[in-house]
């Protein structure tokens, strides 16, 4: 499974968006390196979108980068 997902703070700013395909690994590799990296607040909440291909993938989290700056 494909994932793209967002990092929000409790403040619903954006943090992080990012590309996985296994989402549960790498929700847990962002909340262990929390502390590591300078992030402005703790993640509260998480959105998650399945995508089809890897070419979607790739498109999806470059897309949504360029919008959300």
């Amino acid at each position: 499974m494909l994932n793209i997902y967002k990092l929000y703070n409790d403040k619903d700013n954006l943090l992080y968006i990012g590309k996985t395909k296994n989402i549960h690994q790498r929700i847990n590799q962002h909340l262990a390196e929390k502390n590591k990296i300078s992030w402005k607040s703790t993640i509260d909440k998480i959105m998650i979108a399945e995508v089809d291909s890897d070419i979607d993938l790739e498109l999806y989290e470059t897309y949504l980068i360029n919008k959300l700056k």
